[in-house]
């Protein structure tokens, strides 16, 4: 079926993964990471059609060890090169989609995991590249967005589901103000001079699944105002992932703001 295409093509990831350990693992330009699974250089069986390769592009990420953060997209360039290098040896357990925006996460047998989040509209938020078969995520248009949206908006995402709580912190509070930080960020004003700080955090803004702005955007005033739509509303739900970087604010209207911790 057309909506089951981009399992599909996760399921022949998984496949093509299986068996080849990471081999290296490295930063390229900004916060770019390539890890390859297969024969490492100096192994004398090295054959370019043997490696594999999982390029995180344009999508913020952190990786994990249970609910410990080792490292992560928004972290200085020196601390990223030292500490994926964890990551060597390890051997994929599984992918998985954790929304309609194709986030995944990527589980290790080291018992370390990496998650992806989109936050700007960009081309290459992940891909795979194999022999065999070449994969990736394109969110660079709204139409490239409505077809990975398309073919997954009807999974049910059960490893997303599992990780969130209840979070009544903000609950029942209403929006005053919203301010665009230099850095990316934004701070949330409700009534009575309560605040809400995200200097250091990547956040989306969906509504009716349907990306709206984030993080990176291509026109700030574009995305400054989308977040005018906003002002007034009432915060009807919190959540906050199991690890307690995460937070999911469902607003009036049908609007969801998605927050990542990446440094």
């Amino acid at each position: 079926m057309v909506e089951n295409k981009l399992l599909d093509e996760l399921t022949l990831m998984e496949r093509e993964l299986d068996g080849f350990s990471i081999s290296r693992v490295f930063r390229s330009i900004g916060h770019n990471i390539f890890i390859d699974f297969g024969p490492t250089e100096d192994s004398k069986d090295q054959l370019e059609s043997n490696k594999r390769c999982l390029w995180i592009g344009n999508a913020a990420w952190r990786l994990m060890r249970g609910d410990c953060f080792i490292v992560g997209s928004g972290n200085h360039i020196e601390d990223i090169d030292t500490d994926i290098l964890q990551l060597l040896g390890a051997n994929l357990l599984s992918i998985e989609f954790l929304n309609e925006f194709a986030d995944i996460k990527i589980a290790f047998d080291n018992g370390m995991y990496l998650i992806t989040f989109f936050s700007w509209a960009e081309e290459n938020q992940w891909v795979m590249f194999s022999p065999n078969h070449d994969f990736g995520i394109d969110l660079l248009t709204e139409e490239s967005r409505q077809v990975v949206t398309g073919h997954l908006k009807r999974m049910v995402f059960t490893a997303d589901a599992s990780r969130w709580r209840n979070h009544s912190e903000f609950v029942n509070r209403h929006i005053r103000k919203i301010t665009y930080l230099d850095s990316g960020g934004l701070e949330i004003l409700f009534e009575q001079g309560k605040k809400l700080l995200l200097d250091m955090s990547c956040w989306r803004l969906e509504r009716k699944g349907l990306y709206l702005a984030g993080t990176a955007p291509e026109n700030i005033m574009d995305a400054k105002n989308e977040l005018k739509g906003l002002f007034e509303r009432k915060i009807t739900s919190s959540m906050i992932s199991e690890d307690e970087f995460d937070l999911k604010l469902n607003i009036e209207g049908g609007y969801i703001l998605k927050t990542f911790e990446c440094c």
